[in-house]
Parts: C-alpha cells; sequence; structure tokens
C-alpha cells in the first residue's frame, strides 16, 4: 500500500474479508492523505509565493491564455500549479541513482505547491539506492510501488492506483527519464491525462522508424537498415556501403557506436556491439517494441566549426504544438572507434543563419514524429546539404544540458517540460543575447586499468578562472574501461562560463583541460594483466 514518504512493509497473509476491510482502509487513507498533502502544498506554496505580487484567478487565466514570454506570464504559469496532483514515474527499475539536480528540480515543485505521488520500482529486497535519493531529497508526498520495468508497467501501475483510489486523483504524469517517457505516455493515456500520444514516443526512440517518419514527411535523412545478427553484414554493406555507422537501436548518448570502413571491420564491430548490448545496462534495458538490437546508417562528414565541433544538440520546448523556444549547444569532435562525448560549448559556433536553419529542421523533425508538447533534445549534423538527423530524445538533456541553457539564456528546459506535463502553457522569458560562453567537459579515460588508490587528475582545473564546478565521477581503486579496448568510461565533468567575447580563450582552455586529464589519468592507473570487468 502507499505510504507517506516511508516504504510500506509487506502484506501478510489474510481472508478475503480482511483483504476488502483492508483494501477500503487503506483507500479511505489514501483519500485522506491526498487531501492532507493538497493542503500541506497550497501552505508551501503560499509561503514561497508570499513575496511576489498577488494575482486573482482571473488575471492568472488571462496571462495563461496569452501565454506571452515575460516574467509576468512565468509567475501566473507557477500560480497555475498550485494545488496540481502530479504522478512522478521513478526510474529506478534501471537507473541506478537519482541526481542532485533532479532532485533539487522536484523539490522546487513541491515549493510551488505542487502534490506529487511517486511510483517505483516493487519487488526489490532492499530499497535501492535511486528510492532513497528520491526520498531523502524530500522529492515526493507519498509512494507506492508496481512492477514499473515490465512489458506491461503502464497498465500495473494504474492497477496500483485503482486500488488506493488514487486514480481519479491524479492532474498528471511525469518523468524526467529517456526510459521512462513512453511508459508515461501510456499510463497518460490510460487515465485520460494530458500529454503525448504513445505512437510518438515509438517513432523517436527506435532510430529506424525515425528514419522513416522523416522520409515521409520530406525531411532530409540518411540510408538506414536494421540488422539482427552479424550474418546481416553482407547485405548492410550492399545496402548502406562504407564508411558506414552502426550502433544500438535504442541507446542513449554515443554508448555504442562504431564506423566501419569495410566488410572486415564490420563483421568485428558487430560481434563486438552485440557483445556491448548483452554487457551494459544502459543499451540492453532501454528498449521499446519490436526492434533490431543494430541500426547500420550511413556515415556522415559533417562540417567542423572552430577545428572541435561536428555536432550539435537543438533543445526544442513545445507548447500545443508549435515550438516555444529552441536553442542549440555545440559538442566537440569524439575519438575513434568508440565515439563517446568529451565536451560542448554554448552558444554554438554556427552563424545565426545556420543555426536558425538547424532549429527550424529540428522543431520540424519533433513535429513530424506526432509530439505536441514537452521539452526535446534533438541531435543534429550539420553538412553540404543543410541539417541532418542523428536523433530526436523525447526528453531534456542531461549532462550539462539545463546548465547551460539557464547561464546563456536564462531558461531551464527540464522546468519547462514538467510544466507542459501540468498542462501549464510554456513560453518561457529568455536573455535577449547571449549571457556568456558555457563550456563543459567530460574526459575520457584512455587506459584501461585500475586507478592508483590516491587520485587528482581533475584537481588542477580548479586552478582555472572560468572554472565552475568539477566533479570526479571515479574513486582511487576504481577499475577503469578506456577507450584503448573499451567505450571509454568518463573519469568526471568540469563546468566552465568566460565572458561572452572570449570564446577562443575558452575553447583552449577546454582542450588543453581534456588532454591534461587523460594524460594525468592515464598516468594513475595500473594497465592489468587480463582485462577485467566489474
Amino acid at each position: 500500500d502507499p505510504q507517506p514518504a516511508s516504504r510500506p512493509s509487506r502484506p501478510s497473509s489474510k481472508s478475503e474479508t480482511q483483504r476488502r476491510a483492508a483494501a477500503a482502509a487503506a483507500a479511505a487513507a489514501a483519500a485522506a492523505a491526498a487531501t492532507a498533502a493538497a493542503a500541506a502544498a497550497t501552505t508551501r506554496s503560499e509561503r514561497g509565493m508570499a513575496a511576489t505580487t498577488e494575482m486573482t484567478h482571473d488575471e492568472v487565466q488571462r496571462l495563461l491564455a496569452e501565454n506571452r514570454a515575460d516574467e509576468q506570464t512565468q509567475e501566473a504559469r507557477l500560480r497555475a500549479a498550485r494545488g496540481k496532483r502530479m504522478l512522478f514515474v521513478g526510474g529506478d527499475f534501471m537507473y541506478k541513482s537519482f541526481a542532485p539536480s533532479l532532485q533539487r528540480l522536484m523539490k522546487r515543485a513541491r515549493d510551488m505547491g505542487v502534490v506529487i505521488y511517486a511510483v517505483f520500482q516493487s519487488g526489490t529486497e532492499e530499497p535501492t539506492k535511486y528510492f532513497l535519493d528520491v526520498k531523502n531529497g524530500e522529492c515526493f508526498d507519498y509512494e507506492l510501488f508496481a512492477d514499473v520495468g515490465a512489458e506491461d508497467g503502464a497498465e500495473n501501475i494504474v492497477a496500483a492506483l485503482a486500488a488506493v483510489g488514487w486514480t481519479g486523483e491524479l492532474d498528471a504524469v511525469y518523468s524526467m527519464h529517456e526510459a521512462t517517457q513512453p511508459i508515461v505516455a501510456k499510463v497518460q493515456a490510460l487515465l485520460g491525462l494530458p500529454g503525448n500520444d504513445v505512437a510518438a514516443y515509438e517513432k523517436a526512440r527506435d532510430k529506424f522508424e525515425t528514419r522513416r517518419c522523416l522520409e515521409q514527411n520530406g525531411l532530409n535523412t540518411i540510408k538506414a537498415m536494421q540488422i539482427w545478427r552479424v550474418e546481416d553484414a553482407d547485405e548492410a554493406a550492399d545496402r548502406i556501403g562504407f564508411p558506414m555507422i552502426i550502433k544500438p537501436t535504442v541507446g542513449m548518448g554515443s554508448a555504442g557506436v562504431y564506423r566501419c570502413n569495410n566488410t572486415q571491420e564490420l563483421n568485428a564491430a558487430l560481434e563486438r556491439l552485440f557483445d556491448d548490448i548483452k554487457t551494459d545496462w544502459f543499451l540492453n534495458r532501454n528498449t521499446i517494441g519490436r526492434q533490431a538490437p543494430i541500426l547500420a546508417e550511413t556515415f556522415v562528414l559533417p562540417t567542423i566549426f572552430g577545428g572541435r565541433i561536428n555536432e550539435h544538440d537543438c533543445e526544442v520546448l513545445l507548447w500545443d504544438g508549435e515550438a516555444v523556444y529552441s536553442n542549440i549547444i555545440d559538442n566537440f569532435t569524439t575519438r575513434p572507434p568508440y565515439f563517446q562525448e568529451v565536451a560542448s560549448l554554448m552558444p554554438t559556433l554556427m552563424t545565426d543563419e545556420d543555426a536558425q536553419a538547424m532549429k527550424d529542421y529540428a522543431v520540424a523533425c519533433v513535429k513530424a514524429m506526432g509530439f505536441t508538447r514537452g521539452g526535446f533534445h534533438v541531435e543534429c549534423w550539420h553538412t553540404n546539404e543543410g541539417p541532418l538527423l542523428i536523433e530526436v530524445n523525447p526528453r531534456v538533456g542531461g549532462g550539462a544540458t539545463v546548465q547551460s541553457h539557464e547561464s546563456v539564456w536564462g531558461v531551464n528546459p527540464m522546468f519547462e517540460m514538467l510544466l507542459s506535463m501540468l498542462d501549464i502553457p510554456i513560453n518561457p522569458p529568455r536573455a535577449s543575447a547571449p549571457l556568456c560562453n558555457y563550456g563543459y567537459c567530460l574526459p575520457n579515460a584512455d587506459l584501461t586499468g585500475h586507478l592508483e588508490p590516491k587520485i587528482s587528475y581533475l584537481d588542477a582545473a580548479k586552478d582555472l578562472p572560468m572554472h565552475k564546478s568539477s566533479t570526479y565521477f571515479k574513486k582511487g581503486g576504481d577499475f577503469v574501461k578506456g577507450n584503448d579496448k573499451y567505450i571509454a568510461d568518463w573519469l568526471g565533468e568540469v563546468h566552465l562560463s568566460h565572458s561572452v567575447d572570449k570564446v577562443d580563450e575558452l575553447l583552449t582552455a577546454m582542450d588543453k583541460l581534456l588532454l591534461d586529464v587523460s594524460t594525468t589519468a592515464a598516468s594513475q592507473t595500473a594497465a592489468p594483466d587480463m582485462p577485467q570487468e566489474e
């Protein structure tokens, strides 16, 4: 049964009469708890907004209808959230932890007056770290458990809600994770709550269906073929040609991406990628529908900007089927053979004309899939034939995406996505020109092995005048996968910020930082006699 911010105990054996009585009592308690939570949320909301200008209900509704990109309308949006009851679909069936930045987002929603019901994965012997992160971060008011990660996870969630009489209590369903988006859409549909069509998520998260969708809508795209087994290599060579890119059909980041220049390399890469999918939890637990494990695509030679930028992330916010915000983060060139992400920069180095063309194209791709609201992380290349889609992620980007947009444009796309799922019109106020240059570094491990007990490879970053923050992803003694043998582990992250007129200084500092960290980390790594896994 759901409990207020505590883990429920396992039910004991009861007669049918006892079970019915217990269910009725639980439903009554849940209803009373929901009423109490709403009252508490109103108190939190009033306390958090006491210093702002008062608005009448009619004023709030008028501003929401006009949906302008100004501070007064943004305040009306926050007031409209007061008292909303939102189901948060947890991702502990797949994700190991819940980041502090996500905890702050959920806490902010509660402070606005949103009552949050959270559903987590059932059947775990002990509370997961993810669950404890969410609970200890005070991210929800009430919890329940269901088999969220099952094929019928959405139906399981609705059944768990119905068992305690909560199906009619909710106004919205939300989650920020990649793997939970189709589940959210299905729960929204089952409960008749606002959201996107489930089919849109299926098109976006299946890279082969994405290519077909773009082709059907007359949008620039590339050749693609599904690969079910290593023996499909010859057909892929005939249909796609070389050079070729192969990658997991459903994946996140650049994990599992290989470039192949001939049949021999293709066969070797396929064997390795099928093994990657078996052993990498990020790749083997992030699926949707019936699809081949691997996708083969035409290799694209994109435009390189500033000698180091060759890929772009366009964040798109939609409301009522139209774009209300979009801006671009540039990605540094990745290293073969695995193409793990290394760094990003905002604002883009592209010309205003090229940037606008890419934003228009990204919006068209999202709309072609049938999305009408929310936040989308659209990865693109710039080519001589115009912008070209890599993939549409039906959620806001991770890493430094939020920090970059907030620092450069004053917009938090993650927060705006949450508002849209609360059925509140979005159109965030933003800076008219970039406020700074924002750099983000994800140094890759070069060498496979065990780190020394004492590590210091990120320490020098703190001496940079543009340094904002840095975090180690590894600790002394950890086993790390290097680019020499595996898809490289990220050693840590470094956030940098510099004035708008000094992008060259920032880029030079980022290049040096990436090299220094990888080199220092390699010197602090003892290569094993035999390859090891953790």
